[in-house]
């Protein structure tokens, strides 16, 4: 008789059911408490980044394949002497990993699968501040078993943070982020407390924008920010969505507006090495 499947089941939750199914518990990773984990696999770029700063590279099993663009990751060049993985449920388990470091948003089906079969999977949630980079040093450094190298970590990433740290002024001196596709960085955002610490005003936030939005480069004009932050070059951008950077009004606006140029993986993610960002815009200031 053929087997018959629900018509609502997608081929993601398809795929991780059969799996699951096929493949006995006894896979499961299992160790003691006690120990600290030795096979460590991230499936996520703000982990991956983590990950290599808290423990030594024989204890990492893979990193995302995500971990070696340089575009997106600032240690790139470390990553390129580890193991990769993509995500798949099935590569993960013959990895034999006795801990699996994913995103919130990301490989949803096979952080469901490798919890189902009873994997030690901890899911570490984006930064939005840079409080949020401490918490998730302490998060994974205690998941890893380097407490003290965690809270190093952080009391450096703390030091260096208060000789960056500008105060606000009066009048303030506003910014704003502009990249392709019209993006920019609202309040509840890495980018908007990075320009705070800054000692800038973030305009894009105090008129109203939440979270990551859209500003039009007409609205950007009209803002009159004192300086305009842009992610990589111009140049760099290959695809219809960065046409608003190629416009000649934007090329007309920055010649009379201070611009300056941020790389994508300073803040993408959380990081101690986010404080490149804030050091670049404290210079600016």
């Amino acid at each position: 008789m053929p087997l018959r499947l629900p018509r609502r089941l997608s081929r993601p939750a398809l795929a991780v059911s059969v799996l699951a199914a096929c493949i006995p518990l006894s896979l499961s990773a299992a160790q003691p408490a006690s120990e600290k984990p030795k096979r460590i696999v991230s499936l996520n770029l703000c982990t991956d980044q983590l990950l290599m700063m808290l423990v030594d590279p024989d204890r990492i099993a893979a990193v995302s394949h995500l971990s070696r663009n340089e575009d997106t990751s600032v240690m790139a060049q470390q990553a390129r002497e580890l193991p990769l993985a993509y995500g798949f449920a099935e590569e993960i388990l013959t990895l034999k990993s006795d801990l699996v470091l994913a995103g919130t948003f990301t490989t949803r089906p096979t952080v469901a699968l490798l919890k189902r079969l009873g994997h030690n999977v901890l899911v570490v949630p984006p930064a939005y501040s840079l409080d949020d980079i401490r918490k998730n040093v302490r998060l994974i450094a205690a998941a890893v078993g380097e407490e003290e190298k965690g809270a190093a970590l952080i009391d450096a990433f703390d030091e260096r943070l208060k000789r960056l740290a500008r105060p606000p002024s009066d009048p303030k001196v506003t910014t704003v982020t502009y990249y392709a596709n019209n993006y920019t960085s609202g309040r509840n955002t890495l980018a908007d407390d990075v320009i705070r610490a800054a000692g800038f005003d973030n305009l894009t936030a105090d008129t109203g924008t939440r979270g990551t939005g859209r500003l039009s480069l007409e609205a950007l004009i009209a803002q009159k920010p004192d300086l305009v932050v842009l992610g990589r070059t111009r140049a760099q951008y290959n695809t219809v969505t960065a046409d608003n950077l190629r416009h000649p009004a934007l090329k007309v606006f920055l010649e009379a507006v201070p611009h300056l140029s941020i790389p994508d993986r300073l803040w993408i993610c959380g990081t101690p090495h986010t404080l490149d960002a804030i050091e670049r815009l404290s210079e600016a200031r």
